[in-house]
């Protein structure tokens, strides 16, 4: 015997089952766990007050309008994070991998599977951006890959990293820009 509660948004539904509550908006779905059934309630009855109060009651504008906000990623605040050389790109590139829990977004404009992210290499066997991935994969983590071509001025075979990448594992896709399709290559 569960109980069901429905958001204001008709895309976003709450099922109640007993001891647990999945949230569930868009692509994404969360099973949460309480103690007792009168727990779930609550929660039920929390969610849906918030969803059907004005704004103003339990949240505050944020900078340019955003529902969230801003985050830093360095201690000063700013929004950006500058590396002189690639080592500690690189390690920053290879700790956000394996930090990550849920999604992974890589963008860029040559994408190679066998790049080695920590040196020197025979110390690091398993900090290539492939193995990285694959790991994060199995975990479940999803990772989304939009490769631009710049193939006017660069022959750099982003057919090769495609297919490489997304043999890993079915968490991972791959959009490359232009799309190739048309042409075979």
């Amino acid at each position: 015997m569960g109980l069901l509660a429905i958001w204001a948004c008709p895309s976003c539904a709450w099922a109640v089952p007993f001891e647990f509550i999945t949230v569930s908006c868009g692509n994404r779905s969360m099973k949460l766990r309480a103690g007792s059934h009168a727990k779930i309630k609550d929660w039920v009855s929390a969610i849906n007050n918030v969803g059907f109060k004005l704004p103003e009651g339990w949240c505050h504008p944020h900078r340019v309008g955003s529902f969230a906000p801003s985050r830093g990623l360095t201690e000063d605040g700013s929004q950006a994070q500058w590396f002189v050389d690639g080592h500690t790109a690189f390690e920053a590139i290879a700790s956000a991998i394996e930090n990550a829990n849920s999604e992974i977004y890589i963008t860029g404009w040559w994408v190679y599977p066998e790049l080695d992210l920590r040196r020197p290499v025979h110390s690091h066997a398993s900090s290539r951006l492939d193995a990285l991935l694959e790991a994060k994969a199995k975990l479940g983590v999803k990772i989304y890959v939009l490769y631009k071509e710049g193939h006017l001025a660069l022959k750099i075979n982003s057919s090769y990293s495609m297919i490489k990448l997304l043999l890993i594992h079915g968490n991972i896709k791959m959009l490359r820009y232009p799309d190739h399709l048309a042409t075979g290559i």
